[in-house]
């Protein structure tokens, strides 16, 4: 008897043991998913980045529909962060990244809209062959104008150079 109570005890602490030794492997790959599924947020994050400034344009129901959409971030007075989503007639595209004034302490280039006039400053990046060129009106930012440009003439798949308002919210 006394042998069937200790062999009953050895079987019951062992069972702890290895119920013990699973809750462990559980928590590691617990911790795992966890750490992968903040990777995960993070990345979705990062994709819905907010931005100082988001300018629209579009036009529809029409023989030249197009919409687009700028969405800047100032670093500096001289340096912006830019995302650019268009879509035409001809195509869709996108393009982001950093862009500089092109003339930091002289006179603004001059935009229109609507025919009056307005001092903006431009902003250029060069992505190997190509130059982005985004106009942003400099008084209340409200106004800006991109352009995607292959050497000196335009891509078959650019922006339409048409004037987008700051999209309120």
């Amino acid at each position: 008897m006394k042998k069937l109570i200790v062999l009953l005890i050895a079987l019951t602490v062992h069972s702890c043991n290895i119920e013990k030794k699973d809750t462990k492997r559980l928590n590691v790959s617990t911790i795992k998913d966890s750490v992968q599924v903040k990777k995960e947020i993070t990345e979705i994050n990062k994709e819905k980045k907010t931005y100082d400034k988001i300018f629209t344009a579009k036009q529809e129901k029409s023989n030249d529909d197009f919409h687009q959409e700028l969405s800047v971030n100032w670093i500096s007075e001289n340096e912006i962060e830019y995302k650019l989503i268009y879509s035409n007639q001809l195509c869709e595209g996108e393009s982001r990244g950093k862009a500089i004034n092109k003339n930091p302490g002289m006179d603004p280039e001059i935009g229109e809209y609507e025919g009056y006039a307005y001092p903006s400053i431009q902003y250029e990046e060069k992505k190997d062959d190509i130059l982005v060129i985004i106009k942003i009106a400099s008084a209340n930012r409200d106004k800006a104008t991109a352009g995607i440009f292959e050497g000196k003439y335009s891509s078959e798949c650019s922006p339409y150079e048409s004037v987008m308002l700051e999209k309120k919210n």
